[in-house]
């Protein structure tokens, strides 16, 4: 419960989506729960949870394709995170996101957080420049 308090005070003003935060502080909540709660009582989503918590953070991921809205004039893309932060991929070109073009929420996400956003939220990019690139993040349902 302390590191949710510590969580809410630290970001509060930084983020903007409320429900975006909620569901953070969600993911460090039951992240604390699983090491408290003996192996054969762990709930299966809490089981998810600690397998999120044990994702190697030096592996890229690739966003789905069902999270990643994007005009269709960009053409084929993706959307990549690693431990240099968000990358589109595009033409087998990899162009780093500059971190003041994404929602702030966005910028301090580790793996664990990425993987768990997909399964609630989505991602939306916009084109700005030849190489350049901004990022956002919806929960479902707004």
């Amino acid at each position: 419960m302390q590191r949710i308090t510590s969580l809410l005070t630290i970001n509060k003003p930084v983020l903007k989506n409320l429900k975006l935060y909620l569901f953070f502080a969600c993911v460090v909540a039951e992240s604390s729960l699983v090491g408290s709660m003996p192996k054969e009582k762990t709930p299966s989503s809490a089981q998810s949870v600690q397998e999120l918590l044990t994702h190697d953070d030096n592996q890229s991921i690739t966003i789905k394709q069902s999270c990643l809205v994007a005009c269709h004039t960009l053409g084929n893309v993706s959307l990549i995170y690693n431990k240099d932060g968000f990358h589109v991929q595009k033409e087998g070109e990899l162009i780093p996101i500059q971190r003041g073009l994404m929602d702030a929420d966005l910028r301090e996400l580790n793996c664990a957080q990425v993987i768990a956003f997909q399964k609630h939220g989505y991602f939306i990019l916009k084109q700005l420049g030849e190489d350049e690139y901004m990022l956002h993040a919806r929960m479902r349902g707004n």
